[in-house]
């Protein structure tokens, strides 16, 4: 796979918590990068905007190939179908958008949601999309546009984030009055209940290789759990609200980000901070990781307007350390 992409920056020692220069950003005039996806296949990046815009580039060249501009309010949250044909667009005028790929036309708008769609899944086995709304809903949807195949209602608050178990069994859904559930995705029950953040869960990653969850909130912790009992296994406090997260590719890092724009790595075997560092001029919405030619690439989209990606071995490497 292939990513090129302009404005490639010149490169600065990392100092703790100093700004640093990512290896290549995207910039669009449409305000916060609410949230992105790279294909199946690495050929096609779909951005989400804040200022009601999708955005789709092909990343061989770098160059922007089409954008659907249909929405009546900012579109949130996204993913790609398993296939890499179509992508999943929730927003906040309450539909859950299917486009295809690359042209982004409109397939079918799922409708059924009161409020705000915050997040989407796509479930691979399956083919079934997931989403969860502010209004306190989890919805699992055919592609077709065919009525809402089933809703989960045990969510006392909004739902900010839905993500489908690597073993496709499980979903986790997190709410703004500290709810954190496990689910059965077959039964449609909650089987595990995790207790102990006190404010909004805005984050959620599993780690690839353990059965380790790890969720990020607005009460300044990210907290790692057994995904199958519930209990606590780490409490980590970086600084600040935190808002996205993800483990590295071999489970060995897990990187958050807060509400500041500020990127803290911890090894996951002794939960030591190898790095911090200054990335984006306003809160991180979505962080992702990416194998390409050009080595592991570790993505962040801001308020700032910015995706930027981060070679992860240059981030890493001695002649970077705090």
């Amino acid at each position: 796979m292939r990513l090129i992409f302009f404005l490639i920056a010149t490169f600065f020692c990392l100092g703790h918590g100093a700004a640093q220069s990512p290896d290549k950003s995207i910039f669009q005039n449409r305000g916060a990068v609410r949230d992105f996806a790279i294909s199946p296949d690495g050929q096609w990046l779909v951005m989400a905007h804040e200022h009601e815009a999708l955005t789709l580039w092909d990343t061989r060249n770098g160059a922007q190939k089409a954008s659907y501009l249909g929405f009546r309010y900012s579109p949130m949250c996204l993913t790609f179908s398993p296939d890499g044909r179509y992508v999943a667009v929730g927003s906040g005028d309450s539909l859950v958008r299917v486009l295809s790929v690359p042209a982004l036309r409109l397939v079918s708008a799922l409708q059924g949601h009161l409020n705000w769609v915050y997040d989407v899944e796509w479930h691979p086995k399956r083919n079934e999309i997931i989403s969860g709304s502010t209004d306190s809903t989890i919805a699992v949807w055919s592609k077709s546009g065919s009525p809402m195949l089933r809703q989960l209602k045990k969510h006392q608050d909004w739902v900010w984030t839905v993500l489908l178990s690597h073993d496709q069994k499980h979903l986790y859904s997190s709410a703004g009055s500290k709810e954190l559930y496990r689910w059965d995705y077959e039964e449609g029950e909650v089987v595990t209940r995790f207790y102990g953040h006190h404010a909004a869960i805005f984050g959620l990653a599993e780690h690839p290789n353990k059965m380790q969850l790890a969720s990020a909130s607005w009460d300044g912790t990210v907290r790692i759990w057994n995904s199958s009992s519930g209990n606590e296994v780490q409490i980590l406090t970086p600084r600040g609200a935190m808002q996205a997260i993800s483990y590295s590719p071999d489970g060995k890092f897990l990187v958050v980000a807060d509400k500041g724009g500020d990127i803290y790595i911890y090894e996951t075997k002794n939960w030591q901070k190898e790095r911090e560092f200054q990335a984006h001029a306003g809160g991180i919405y979505a962080l992702k990781f990416q194998k390409t030619e050009e080595g592991l690439m570790l993505l962040s989209g801001g308020a700032d307007g910015y995706l930027k990606f981060w070679g992860w071995e240059r981030i890493m490497g001695k002649a970077f350390r705090p």
